[in-house]
Order: structure tokens, then C-alpha cells, then sequence
């Protein structure tokens, strides 16, 4: 049954739908029009390998033939074109399409025949796909789709583990979203077989190395993983993996301890640091002048000069700790959380706007008034809490330096354990405390007098100060075995349940306090690109770095320069040995250190500073 002929359709269409090849010839040599349009507006070369059975050979000849014909062909027709050859699953159509202009990734199509390559699961169309657009030099890897989808999310929507390890290894950005917020990272880790494994051995495969001589290697380093991205923030996807509610606990904890990611962060935070560094010492100076400030009130002196110094001295630095924990949640609205999870940005924003209400109110309240609330009043109560949250807060931010940092993170840890027990057994508490108001208010009525202050001397009980003689002489036979019951309970069971969790969360630290440090300094690393593209740049490193390692696995390995941690070292050899390669230029990245810190701090534009940085090969 033949089909019907459609209006507007010449003989040439007719022929190139029925895939009649000598047809098609014959038409061609006697003056048919290769760019006619039907009344559909399609050319006949969009008609070609629409037919669901065809001869492939025929196929090609059609296309050669129509290609030749050199009739200016849109390129929406070249893209339905490119469509039918990989409906066809036919390389060479693809080919001979590519070579006579077609453009893969027209942007204005819902989308390109890059998406329909990786959604089909057509690697070897794929790979012509991006040599093609490399030998353009116009890489569009990361084009959307009507849905903002990328090649790579449809490649791992489908779990198509082959394409979406070329489209990762061709630079594509993991750290993309598409309409429904799913990043690239994260539909890969959802969908593909044996997801975590796959991305893993994706880190791996970019630690190479080359052999030197024996015990010589160059190693090769490539970040291009987190590096590829078309905002210039170079943490973006770790910042993902940190922040996304869809991966679990576990496929974050594997992949950041991958060698590469801790080697990533090292690099990033040498040149960071010296900023950090800034912060801490700008933090510091806040908590002294708030302190100092605060003692020369007390003391009397508020109409000195000294007090009226440390005043603005003190305003001048809560003011920037103020602008410091603001920024994070203003410039990053993904971290829905960050208020309720992120402590030290919560208690800094606490103090420094108390700080800077209580300075001002120095200036304009009245100076008897203001000796009588530093003495009962409002004034008191704001210190009260004021002073050590500042200095909790610094304490908080030295968690990002490894050789403190889970001591720091230790206290965090004991204090929610303790907070949740006395949670739980508040009620116990609560008990003990009324039973003790019953037996002691006739007796005692400055520590028991109500409710309210016998439930406060039970607390304090609990750490040891009984008073037991002033409080013996009072008790009877039912006193004693209601106080002995409070010993053996809150006293010994309680405490000693603290101090158990206590030493199981120092124990688990231990292992798990540089990945916390890990995720602390790279929150402050996305944070500080995130401002401005000036700041991120002082901080951005290249793709690919090349270091020069000695040693084997029994005597240890050295690199130069020491930029990766002698603690991974050993994990990434091990990898890059099991991935050598001959394509690396023997030239090793070197520090340098030519250009001063306060050139990084100040110019914003420079790209090294005086830490020690590595080149890129």
C-alpha cells in the first residue's frame, strides 16, 4: 500500500521518503530542487530515515547526494535531520550530516540531538558530538533542553552509566539544574547502577601518573570535575553534596573522603586561608573591644576617654561581624536551613546586633540611668548572655583548622548529647526537685523557698554540692532515702551517662574531624565566591595540576610542592599508579609566592597571594 502523496510535495520529497536512492539521483541531475518546501515547510532532506525499516545504504547515499546538491539548508532541518540519523542509529549518517554543516546543538529546538544521543544511550554518536564541537571550538556541552535539562541529565535519568562517564570526562557541569532543582551530581547518584561506585571511579580516573624513572612519578591531578562549571564557582557541586536533602548521609561521607576532594579543598584553602585568617583576627579583635569596653563601664569610667575609644572601637568591629554573618544568607537563598542549623552564623548575628544596640545605647541614655541597668536592669541581662556567646562564637570558628578543629567541634557535639539527655530525664528532675521543696522549704527557705528555686538546687545537686551536713541534720528516715535514691540517680546514672556519650563522640570524632573541618572550610570557601566574582577569583585554581612525587609504598612518597596532605599522598598514588598514562608534559607546578598579601586582600585581582600557591602546568 503505497503512501499518499501530501500537498505541496514534489517528486523529490516523494522519493527521499520512500528512500529510493537512484530516484533521488535522477531527480537531482535533472535540476530537481534540493530546498523545495512542501506544505509543511520541510525540505527533503528532513524527510530522509523517517520511514521506520529503510536500507541503510540507501539511506546514505540519499543524504551524500542531497549534501551535495550544496542547496542552503536551515538549521532546524539539518537538526531533524541529525534527529532521523540517530533514530536510525547510524554513525555514518550522523557523520556525513556533521560534515555537510549540521550544528548538534541548535539552542532553539526543545532539544538537540546531543540530548537524544545521551537519552538513547548512543555513545559513539555522542563522541562524535563533542569531537565535532571541539574541532569547532565551540564546546556547548551544558545546552538545555525545554525542561533546562543538560545532555548529562538525560543520560543519567535513562541510567546511562557509558554516556554519562563521556559527558563527564568532556567537561560537562555536574553542579546544573534543571527545572525541578535536580542538580546533574544528584541525578546521577539516583539513577545510574551502582551509582556511588561509578562517580567514584570517576575521581579516580582523573589522579593519574607517568613514570619517570624508578621510584620518579609525575602525578597528575585533574579537577575538572568540580572545576567545570559556568559560574565560576568552583566549589558549586561540593556546596550541593554539603546541602542536598536527596543523598544520604552515607554517599556524602564516601565521596568526601575521596583523596581528590580532600586534595581539592587543600589547594582551595591555601589561597583562602589568608582571608580566614582575616575574619578570625577581626573576630578576635571584636570580642577584646566588646570585653575591654565593657570592664571600663563597670569600672566607673564611662566619661573617660579610654571608654568613649573602646566604644567606637568596639562599634567599628561589631559592625563588620554583623556584615560577615549576614552575607552567607544573603548571598546563598538555597541553604533553607541555614538559620536553624548554622549556629556560629546564628550567634554571630545575635551578638554583634546586641553589641552594637548596646553601644549606641551608651551614647544616648542617660549616665545615671545607665549605672543603674548595668547594676538590675536590661544592660545586665544583655551582658549576661552577650559575653561568652561572642567568645563561643570565636571558639566555633577555629573548627576549621585541622589541628583544633574537632576539639572545637567535640564541644558542639558533647553539649547537643547533654542537652538531649537532660531532655529526656528533665521530667526525673522535675520530681526530685518538688520532693525536695516538700522536705527542705520549712527548713531552708534561701534554696528552697519555691518551686522555682529548689528545682535551681537540684540542678546545682546534681554536679556534687550537696551541703550534706547543714542538710542531714534536718532529714529523717524517709529524707535520707529520697536523697540517697537522688545520688544513686541523678548523680551517678545521669553523669555518668554524659560522660559516656561524651567519650563516644570524642572516640567518633576523632576518626570523622577532618571531614567536619573539611565541610567547614569549604562553606566558607563557597560563601566568600559567592559575593563577588572579583573575591572567587582570588581563590580559583586551574583544571589540571602536574606535582613530582618520590618514594614507593614501603619507604613512604614525597611530592613536591607540599600542597597535597601527607596523608592522602599514599591513597592517591595508589590510585594514579592504577592509572598510568604517556599524555603528560613533564613539567611540574611550582609554588609561588611573588606577589604580597595585601595585593590579594586589597586589588582583588591578582591571582596569587603570598601563601604558597601552585601554578598551573
Amino acid at each position: 500500500m503505497r503512501d499518499e502523496i501530501e500537498p505541496g510535495s514534489t517528486c523529490l520529497h516523494e522519493a527521499v521518503k520512500a528512500n529510493d536512492s537512484k530516484c533521488v539521483q535522477i531527480l537531482l541531475e535533472k535540476g530537481a530542487d534540493a530546498g523545495a518546501q512542501d506544505f509543511h515547510g520541510r525540505v527533503p532532506l528532513e524527510l530522509a530515515g523517517t520511514r521506520a525499516k529503510i536500507c541503510l545504504n540507501q539511506y546514505l547515499e540519499i543524504l551524500e547526494s542531497l549534501i551535495k546538491a550544496k542547496v542552503r539548508t536551515s538549521d532546524h532541518a539539518f537538526h531533524i535531520a541529525l534527529l532521523n540519523a540517530l533514530h536510525q542509529k547510524s554513525e555514518s549518517a550522523v557523520l556525513s550530516l556533521l560534515r555537510g554543516g549540521a550544528n548538534p546543538w541548535v539552542e532553539e529546538e526543545p532539544e538537540t540531538a546531543l540530548h537524544v544521543a545521551a537519552s538513547s544511550g548512543m555513545e559513539q554518536p555522542l563522541k562524535i558530538f563533542i569531537k565535532e564541537m571541539q574541532d569547532r571550538n565551540e564546546l556547548k556541552i551544558n545546552v538545555r533542553d525545554h525542561m533546562k535539562r543538560t545532555a548529562l541529565h538525560r543520560a543519567a535519568y535513562e541510567g546511562h552509566s557509558e554516556c554519562t562517564s563521556v559527558l563527564i570526562r568532556s567537561g560537562a557541569d555536574l553542579s546544573l539544574k534543571d527545572e525541578s532543582e535536580m542538580s546533574c551530581l544528584e541525578a546521577v547518584l539516583l539513577n545510574l547502577p551502582k551509582s556511588v561506585t561509578f562517580f567514584l571511579g570517576e575521581m579516580d580516573h582523573a589522579v593519574s601518573c607517568k613514570v619517570k624513572s624508578r621510584n620518579e612519578y609525575f602525578l597528575r591531578l585533574n579537577f575538572g570535575i568540580f572545576t567545570n562549571n559556568e559560574n565560576e564557582r568552583q566549589t558549586a557541586l561540593i556546596n550541593i553534596i554539603l546541602q542536598s536533602t536527596l543523598l544520604s548521609k552515607k554517599v556524602k561521607s564516601d565521596i568526601l573522603v575521596h583523596p581528590l576532594v580532600d586534595t581539592f579543598c587543600a589547594i582551595k584553602w591555601s589561597k583562602a586561608r589568608v582571608f580566614f585568617f582575616l575574619v578570625v583576627v577581626l573576630h578576635f579583635l571584636y570580642v577584646v573591644s566588646l570585653s575591654t569596653f565593657t570592664v571600663l563601664d563597670y569600672y566607673k569610667y564611662s566619661a573617660s576617654s579610654w571608654t568613649s575609644f573602646f566604644r567606637y572601637i568596639h562599634m567599628f568591629f561589631a559592625t563588620f561581624v554583623l556584615i560577615n554573618a549576614t552575607s552567607l544568607p544573603t548571598v546563598n537563598f538555597t541553604m533553607k536551613t541555614l538559620w536553624r542549623r548554622k549556629a556560629e552564623v546564628t550567634t554571630l548575628l545575635f551578638c554583634a546586633s546586641l553589641s552594637i544596640v548596646w553601644a549606641f545605647a551608651t551614647i544616648f541614655i542617660d549616665a545615671d540611668y545607665l549605672n543603674w541597668s548595668l547594676m538590675n536592669g536590661w544592660a545586665k541581662k544583655i551582658l549576661l548572655f552577650l559575653l561568652p556567646l561572642s567568645w563561643l562564637a570565636l571558639m566555633l570558628m577555629i573548627g576549621r583548622y585541622r589541628a583544633w578543629g574537632w576539639r572545637a567541634l567535640l564541644f558542639g557535639l558533647v553539649f547537643k548529647n547533654t542537652i538531649l539527655t537532660l531532655g529526656v530525664l528533665f521530667f526525673l528532675l522535675i520530681g526530685f526537685s518538688l520532693s525536695f521543696f516538700v522536705a527542705f522549704k520549712p527548713y531552708n527557705e534561701l534554696l528552697f523557698g519555691n518551686p522555682w528555686l529548689s528545682l535551681q538546687t537540684t540542678f546545682v545537686m546534681m554536679t556534687g554540692e550537696y551541703n550534706y551536713n547543714d542538710l542531714s541534720e534536718i532529714m529523717g528516715f524517709y529524707t535520707h532515702l529520697l536523697f540517697i535514691l537522688f545520688v544513686v540517680v541523678a548523680t551517678l546514672v545521669i553523669n555518668n551517662l554524659v560522660v559516656a556519650l561524651a567519650v563516644n563522640d570524642a572516640n567518633a570524632l576523632s576518626e570523622i574531624g577532618d571531614s567536619r573541618c573539611l565541610k567547614k572550610k569549604l562553606e566558607f570557601v563557597y560563601s566568600f565566591e559567592l559575593m563577588s566574582e572579583l573575591l572567587a577569583a582570588q581563590v580559583r585554581i586551574e583544571n589540571s595540576y602536574v606535582f613530582e612525587v618520590t618514594g614507593s609504598e614501603e619507604i613512604g612518597f614525597r611530592i613536591h610542592p607540599k600542597l597535597v596532605p601527607e596523608r592522602i599522598l599514599g591513597s592517591l598514588m595508589e590510585k594514579a599508579i592504577e592509572n598510568p598514562t604517556e599524555e603528560m608534559e613533564d613539567q611540574v607546578s611550582e609554588e609561588n609566592s611573588s606577589s604580597s598579601l595585601w595585593n590579594a586582600l586589597f586589588s582583588f585581582i591578582r591571582q596569587e597571594s603570598s601563601t604558597a600557591f601552585i601554578s598551573p602546568v
